[in-house]
């Protein structure tokens, strides 16, 4: 991957954003961009359809998630970047049961 500019934190419409994984990596494109994690709440839906739009734009596509975890506090957001989609959540979701 060359120097340039990267996204580390997006969101599309696989959880809470506006915009559809592809349309991430439309923007992404048109942005300039070199490098984009897609980082959905929970979930890693659109990360196979965001990372074929990226490669037909030339955009290095890196799977992510951002998991939600309970605190005393509150909740707090975790990213994760270079998930393994093939197993997504399940791993993660079965240790809580």
């Amino acid at each position: 991957m060359s120097a340039g500019t990267i996204d580390l934190h997006c969101h599309s419409t696989a959880s809470d954003g506006r915009l559809s994984p592809e349309q991430v990596a439309a923007l992404a494109h048109t942005k300039g961009l070199k490098a984009v994690a897609l980082t959905d709440h929970d979930t890693v839906a659109g990360v196979a359809a965001f990372s074929k739009a990226c490669a037909a734009s030339g955009i290095e596509a890196i799977p992510g998630v951002e998991v939600s975890a309970e605190y005393a506090k509150g909740t707090m957001h975790i990213v994760g970047l270079f998930v393994d989609t093939a197993k997504g959540l399940r791993e993660r979701q079965a240790g809580r049961l």
